[in-house]
C-alpha cells in the first residue's frame, strides 16, 4: 500500500489562486540539514512576500491591511469575552 498525501481543499485553492495571481519565486538553496524549521520558514515567506511585493504591491498591501482587520477583531472579540461576568461554566 503506498501513501499519497492530499492537500484539503482550502490549501489547495489558497495555492491556486497564489500560482495564479503572480509568479512564484525560483526555489532558494536547500537550508542547512540543522536548520530550525521556523527558520526555515520565514526565510521561506520573506523570499516569497518580496516577490509578491516586487509583482504586485498592492496585493500584498491588501492582505497586510486585511490581517491587521482580522486581528483587531480577534482582539476585540476576546475582550468581549473576558469582560462577560464569571459563571459556573466558565
Amino acid at each position: 500500500m503506498t501513501f499519497t498525501p492530499r492537500l484539503p481543499p482550502v490549501v489547495r485553492g489558497a495555492c491556486h489562486a497564489v500560482t495564479e495571481s503572480v509568479p512564484l519565486p525560483e526555489s532558494p538553496p536547500a537550508p542547512a540539514a540543522d536548520a530550525p524549521v521556523v527558520e526555515v520558514l520565514a526565510d521561506q515567506a520573506e523570499a516569497f512576500a518580496a516577490t509578491v511585493e516586487e509583482a504586485d504591491p498592492e496585493a500584498l498591501r491588501a492582505a497586510r491591511a486585511a490581517r491587521v482587520v482580522e486581528i483587531d477583531d480577534a482582539l476585540r472579540a476576546t475582550a468581549e469575552i473576558l469582560a462577560r461576568p464569571w459563571a459556573l461554566t466558565r
